[in-house]
């Protein structure tokens, strides 16, 4: 199993967000479409859509990562067994 890295984390919490930003966007503009039958959408939602994104993707990525780490501890931790017995 490869070792979980801190550029792992980033490159992941980028992608996360890109992702969430994508579909955010998408959401954001069929809804705004389905009421007011006009793509209007404001920088002010544009900016909430992103900072919503950020917040998803960094999470996701974090637990992620606290839980990538906890494998690796948890398989460090554990004693070789025999292989004879």
């Amino acid at each position: 199993m490869k070792k979980v890295t801190f550029s792992q984390l980033i490159l992941g919490s980028i992608y996360g967000t890109a992702c969430f930003f994508t579909l955010g966007l998408i959401l954001r503009f069929s809804i705004t479409y389905l009421y007011t039958k006009e793509f209007d959408v404001s920088h002010h939602d544009i900016l909430k859509t992103f900072i919503m994104s950020c917040i998803a993707g960094v999470g996701a990525s974090l637990t992620s990562y606290i839980f990538a780490k906890i494998d690796e501890r948890k398989k460090r931790e554990k004693p070789p067994s025999d292989p004879k017995a």
